[in-house]
């Protein structure tokens, strides 16, 4: 499984979907691809068709239709596109093409049953038929997260790997609801108080942010465990780079700065030379994405201070002068910062 993902992540250079998502896809095609018995039930179960000899990939990429399939079922006569969500929001756009390809290669072969299937959070017990706008001609079969974890637990105390996908899957909120106990009830009547303290905290870094840099606030607890403001763009040339400030809420709650830069951008060398140069490996995190020069400080700072707001400022300016000082350190790099 693990080999499979590996080749997913290095061997594909074109990418409809999230990090996430493609890591879900690959998990899953993985699981299905090395036990044939998962793969009978969840043709069966799940997609509901009967196809001799499956042969499942993750991430096909037909470059003449610029058309990279998230999930894609092949038989001798049959031939399903599934398209990934990992939330509510609905990719009209990939879904069309998706359609448009189907057609053409059932156009080259008359005797192929094709099949277009959208796998989202949404739960609607049973398969669901939705037609899209343009001539009501998109005709899409919706699967739910939760019946493909509801097939993969009859697997799961027999296969390792099956169990610590569909931990993975119920830490993204993608498994069926599970039960409720007195701890998530007690925790609920203080959510009110947690988000606005959370939230007053994002206005004082941002106030202090936007004295240097541009941003935009971004909640991105459900995915990312963050809640950050971001300033995108900041080195010249293609490709992705970002300044970012925020709140993570990881197993140690804390407060990062950090210079983010992809491994497409035109300057990536310059600041992964950058880095390794005068950062210990702490202070450095690489990604098959991509390059961050992050600082951190625990938020366990905060408790019992008697003046939470100017320790807070206090540590937001800390780690944006951090961030300055590799801007004022690199001259060499192209920098596209309009107040700095």
């Amino acid at each position: 499984m693990l080999t499979h993902l590996h080749n997913l992540f290095t061997e594909t250079t074109q990418r409809s979907t999230s990090p996430t998502e493609r890591f879900i896809a690959g998990g899953l095609v993985a699981l299905l691809n090395e036990n044939e018995e998962i793969k009978s039930v969840f043709l069966q179960d799940v997609i509901q068709m009967n196809i001799s000899e499956a042969v499942i990939k993750a991430e096909v990429l037909y470059p003449e239709d610029d058309c990279l399939v998230d999930i894609e079922i092949a038989g001798f006569s049959t031939l399903i596109f599934i398209k990934l969500n990992i939330d509510t929001k609905q990719d009209e756009n990939q879904l069309w093409k998706y359609h448009i390809l189907l057609n053409k290669l059932k156009r080259k072969h008359n005797d192929l049953e094709v099949r277009l299937i959208n796998l989202t959070k949404d739960y609607v017990k049973g398969l669901e038929r939705l037609s899209y706008a343009r001539n009501r001609k998109l005709v899409i079969n919706r699967i739910f997260w939760s019946q493909v974890c509801e097939m993969l637990c009859k697997f799961s105390s027999s296969n390792a790997l099956v169990d610590s996908y569909l931990q993975f899957l119920n830490e993204l909120r993608l498994g069926a609801m599970r039960e409720m106990t007195k701890e998530d009830l007690q925790s609920l009547t203080l959510l009110p108080d947690l988000y606005e303290m959370v939230h007053g905290m994002m206005e004082v870094i941002k106030s202090e942010f936007l004295e240097t840099f541009e941003a935009s606030l971004f909640n991105q607890l459900k995915v990312k465990k963050r809640w950050i403001i971001l300033n995108k763009s900041v080195i010249k040339g293609k490709g992705y780079s970002e300044i970012g400030l925020g709140i993570y809420l990881r197993s140690t709650p804390c407060i990062r700065a950090h210079i983010y830069v992809s491994k497409y951008q035109d300057q990536y060398n310059e600041i992964a030379s950058y880095a390794y140069k005068y950062y210990d490996q702490e202070y450095v995190e690489q990604t098959r994405e991509g390059l961050a020069i992050k600082f951190e400080q625990t938020l366990i700072q905060l408790v019992g201070d008697k003046s939470p707001k100017d320790r807070l400022v206090a540590i937001t300016k800390d780690l944006l002068d951090e961030v300055k000082v590799v801007i004022r350190d690199s001259p060499h790099i192209k920098w596209n910062l309009s107040k700095f």
